[in-house]
Parts: C-alpha cells; sequence; structure tokens
C-alpha cells in the first residue's frame, strides 16, 4: 500500500471552510494563543495543522484519519505534554534558529531549564558567538554551567521586566508548572513536590547591557512570564533580534496581571509583527481563538526575519511533519498497524 492512499483530503468551497483555518486580512496586528491545560493521558493521535500554500490542512500523526474541527481541538488538548504536539513544537524552533544563526552571533535562551536549546544553539554560532543561558532554577542553572562549553554564558536569574528579588514557584515533578506566579489548581499528585524559593530578578536589558554586538535570536519559555520579560527588554528589541516564546494569552494575562491591550501596545511600540509558530499573523480579535499553538514568532516589521517567516515557517513545518511521518511509517510495527486500521476502515 502506498502511503499517499493513507491521506485522504477533503474538499472544500473556500480556503475559508477547510478544517481549523482561521480567516484573517492580509496584514493586522498580532496576538498570542494559550498553553493548554496539561493531561496525564496520551492522546490517541496528535493532530497538526500545517499550512500550505497558505491553505489551513490537518495532517494526522502516523496515519491517523482525517478529522473535523471539534476532533482536532480535541486532539490538541490532549496532546500538550504528551511527547506528541509539544516536542514537535519544540522541533519547529529548533528548525527556525537552525535557519538563522551563523557563527559568531548572540543569541539568548530564557528558560534555558537542561539546556535542550542552549547546546544546539551553542553549536550553530560556534567559538566565536555567545548563547546566554538565563534560568532561574539554582540547580539547574548550577548543571548548565558545568555542562556547558565556553561560548554558553549561564545567569541563574529571573527575568522580569524589573530588577529585585521575588518568590519563585518551582514545581519537580512537573517543571512546566514553575514560574514567578505560583499556578492556581494545582493537580493534588504535584502539590507534594512545589518548592517557593527565593531569587534574584533581573531585565534582559541589564544583564546584556555590555554587550558588543546586536542580538540575533531570543527564546522566551518562561511558563506565563514571557510578557514582562519583553516589558524589561526594550533595548533588546532595538537590535530587531527574531524572538520565539510562550505565551498563554488570558490565562497568562490574568496570572501575572496584564490585559491583552498592554500586549498589543508593547509589539506595536517596538514595532514587531508577531505570528504563530505556523507562520501566520495574528489579529487582536484572536486573542481568544481556541486551537492554535502556544509558541509564537515576533520579528521587526520590514525586516529580513520578517519575510522569512512569512515564506518560510510553514514549509519547515510541512518538511517537519513529513519528516516525522515517514519515520513513524519505516518502522515495521507502524507499518502493520497503519495497514490494519486501513482494512478495517
Amino acid at each position: 500500500m502506498r502511503l499517499a492512499n493513507l491521506f485522504t483530503m477533503p474538499s472544500f468551497k473556500s480556503e475559508d471552510q477547510a478544517v481549523g483555518c482561521v480567516s484573517m486580512p492580509a496584514s493586522c496586528p498580532s496576538t498570542f494563543a494559550p498553553k493548554p491545560s496539561l493531561h496525564r493521558r496520551r492522546p490517541s493521535g496528535a493532530l497538526i495543522l500545517s499550512l500550505a500554500r497558505r491553505k489551513a490542512r490537518l495532517l494526522p500523526l502516523g496515519g491517523e484519519c482525517m478529522a473535523l474541527y471539534d476532533t482536532e481541538r480535541q486532539a490538541w488538548l490532549q496532546a500538550a505534554h504528551t511527547g506528541g504536539l509539544g516536542a514537535f513544537f519544540e522541533d519547529i524552533i529548533n528548525a527556525i534558529y537552525s535557519a538563522i544563526l551563523k557563527p559568531g552571533d548572540l543569541a539568548v535562551d530564557c528558560g534555558a531549564n537542561c539546556g535542550y536549546h542552549t547546546f544546539p544553539m551553542s553549536e550553530l554560532v560556534g567559538p566565536s558567538g555567545t548563547v546566554v543561558a538565563v534560568e532561574a532554577i539554582p540547580d539547574l542553572a548550577a548543571r548548565l554551567a558545568r555542562r556547558g562549553p565556553p561560548n554558553i554564558d549561564v545567569k541563574a536569574v529571573a527575568i522580569g521586566a524589573a530588577a529585585g528579588r521575588a518568590s519563585f514557584s518551582v514545581v519537580r515533578d512537573d517543571m512546566g508548572y514553575s514560574g514567578l506566579q505560583q499556578r492556581p489548581g494545582l493537580p493534588a499528585d504535584l502539590a507534594g513536590s512545589l518548592d517557593v524559593i527565593d531569587v534574584p530578578v533581573a531585565t534582559l536589558d541589564s544583564l546584556l547591557a555590555d554587550r558588543r554586538q546586536l542580538v540575533r535570536f531570543v527564546k522566551m519559555d518562561l511558563e506565563g512570564g514571557e510578557f514582562h520579560a519583553l516589558q524589561g527588554s526594550t533595548s533588546i528589541l532595538r537590535d530587531r533580534p527574531l524572538v520565539i516564546f510562550e505565551n498563554g494569552r488570558e490565562g497568562a494575562a490574568n496570572l501575572y496581571g496584564y490585559t491583552s491591550k498592554d500586549w498589543f501596545s508593547l509589539f506595536d511600540t517596538a514595532d514587531f509583527a508577531v505570528f504563530d509558530l505556523f507562520g501566520r499573523p495574528f489579529c487582536r480579535n484572536d486573542w481568544h481563538t481556541s486551537g492554535m499553538p502556544w509558541y509564537f514568532i515576533a520579528a521587526a516589521r520590514g525586516s529580513a526575519d520578517e519575510r522569512f517567516v512569512q515564506r518560510r515557517a510553514h514549509g519547515l513545518v510541512r518538511r517537519l511533519y513529513w519528516k516525522k511521518t515517514i519515520r513513524r511509517w519505516l518502522r515495521p510495527r507502524t507499518r502493520i498497524r497503519t495497514a490494519i486500521n486501513a482494512i478495517r476502515h
């Protein structure tokens, strides 16, 4: 059986009728999407939304059948942090900075954690470049400092809008719950692993005040604290770097005390356009739109980075998807299981 036969695309009268498609004008302000709530169970199939020639299509992981929007939305919610969509999004982030970072560049990894992106960025910028790895949790920062090559500069601080000290919630059993603000409704099985520690807080501008070159790339994964971190990065944004960051939209805004108006004003003032991780621009009326990735891209308006996101992001997503799908197809057990499912249907 040919691989192509496993994917049946539905037909639509217009692009707006495509499954999961969000209708937007060609040019509009930007917005964010929320990070789905955590689910312990593994999804039956994580569906990935890919753009091909500006048309929204559902592409299934591992040969799952096409689904209607409601099924897609549930798959997105269930796939968070289960090795499905979360891992796929991280691969997209890796592909984007791998395409733009060059030897000698200066990159910043805010929320470096164990170095999942820090070390690949270190290899890309080489001995003549620098990666500033910012990590608030002391033991993780110390581990990065021990393991990292000389071109990684570890900063053991939290990032915010102003310097000072603050309480930082560390959930040892699930670091995705950790941050400067304690998440409400922490699951009972995680409550026992919660530690509240006192940490220094710095602005990104102050950490890089003595830099001798422009910042080329910034990654922020601060579990809701990205807005305040960007508020403290005004001089960094004047370098016009490409920025990839996580944002929980209304959930993060409520937790960290800002509004959607504040958020849009920050990017308008900095003259940055914002896209979702698939390269689609976001408008103000998409602030509450569900079923979107929880990572976003900010690029200076009129820059080469903005053109890169507009023209190449969806192609990167498509190539990564098919690479993942083909790898699964080449596994004997996957081929047998897919063939059986195809016969049953």
